[in-house]
C-alpha cells in the first residue's frame, strides 16, 4: 500500500507513521524528497549543528525540497554539544586592570628572554632583561646559551646590591630558561623546582610566573623599543649585523 507516492510504514503497534507525528527519515524517490520531518533540534544536530536562524530561514522561504520543521520554531540554540564545543578562554588582556603595587625600585622585576637576530662577534646569541616596574629602569645581559639565565640573575641582584637595592619580587614566564620542564613523565613535567628558582628562594625572592603567552608586558615593551633603535642605529651607521648586540647595549647606555 502506498500513501502519496510513499510506502506505508508501519509502527510497532501497527499504526501508520506516516499519518502520525513520529520522527520519519528522508526518503528519496525519482529526485523527490519525502518524509523529510522533525524538529529543530533534530535538524540542527543532521546539518552539521548549523546555526538555527539559517535553518529557519531555509525553512520560511522552501530554499530546500522536501524540508519540513515541526515543533516550536525558534531561532534558539539549546544544544549542550554546541555550547561545550564553542567555549572560549577570556582573552588576556593587554593592559592591567589595576594599578601596579610597585612603590619602590626593587618591589617588581619583570624579566623576559630573547633571541637577538645575529649571532655578536664574541659569540652571542640571546640577551635578558630586567625592567623594574616602580622606576621602568632597564638591565640587559648577553648569553651565549640558555643555561646563563641564573648566572645573570645572580649578577644583576649582586649589581643592585652594591647600590642598597634589593629585590622582592621577579616576574617570568613559564619559559624553559625560567621554569622546569624535566621529568621522567610527562605527569612529572614541572614538578622539580628551576635552577632559577632556587636562586631566587636563597635570596627571599618571590618568582611569579605566567602563563607562556600572557608575557612580561614591561619587559616586551623593553625588547621592542631597544631592538627598533638598534635597528636604525645599524642602518643610518652602515654597520653589519653582527654588531647587533653592541648597537641594544648602547642603546640600553643611552
Amino acid at each position: 500500500m502506498q500513501r502519496g507516492g510513499l510506502f506505508t510504514l508501519l509502527g510497532e503497534d501497527g499504526s501508520d507513521l506516516l499519518a502520525s507525528n513520529a520522527p520519519v527519515y528522508a526518503f528519496n524517490v525519482h529526485g523527490q524528497s519525502y518524509g523529510a520531518q522533525g524538529d529543530m533540534a533534530l535538524w540542527h544536530r543532521r546539518m552539521r549543528h548549523v546555526d538555527t536562524e539559517k535553518l529557519l530561514r531555509v525553512f520560511k522561504h522552501n530554499l530546500v525540497e522536501g524540508f519540513k520543521l515541526s515543533g516550536r520554531l525558534t531561532a534558539t540554540c539549546a544544544c549542550d554539544s554546541c555550547r561545550q564545543a564553542n567555549i572560549r578562554r577570556v582573552p588576556i588582556h593587554s593592559q592591567l586592570e589595576y594599578a601596579d603595587p610597585a612603590t619602590f625600585f626593587g618591589h617588581t622585576i619583570s624579566t623576559d628572554l630573547k633571541e637577538v637576530p645575529f649571532l655578536s662577534f664574541l659569540g652571542y646569541r640571546w640577551v635578558i632583561c630586567f625592567v623594574d616596574h616602580f622606576s621602568r629602569m632597564g638591565f640587559c645581559y648577553f648569553l651565549r646559551s640558555k643555561t646563563e639565565v641564573t648566572p645573570k640573575l645572580r649578577q644583576f641582584v649582586n649589581e643592585l646590591a652594591r647600590r642598597g637595592i634589593k629585590v622582592h619580587n621577579i616576574q617570568s614566564d613559564r619559559g624553559s630558561e625560567f621554569f622546569a620542564q624535566e621529568g621522567t613523565s610527562k605527569f612529572e613535567q614541572g614538578r622539580n623546582a628551576h635552577e632559577f628558582t632556587r636562586y631566587c628562594e636563597s635570596q627571599g625572592i618571590s618568582h611569579i610566573l605566567y602563563p607562556v603567552e600572557n608575557k612580561a608586558k614591561l619587559a616586551e615593551r623593553w625588547f621592542l623599543d631597544h631592538f627598533t633603535a638598534a635597528d636604525v642605529m645599524l642602518w643610518e651607521g652602515r654597520l653589519s649585523p653582527a654588531f647587533w648586540a653592541d648597537a641594544i647595549a648602547y642603546s640600553m647606555h643611552l
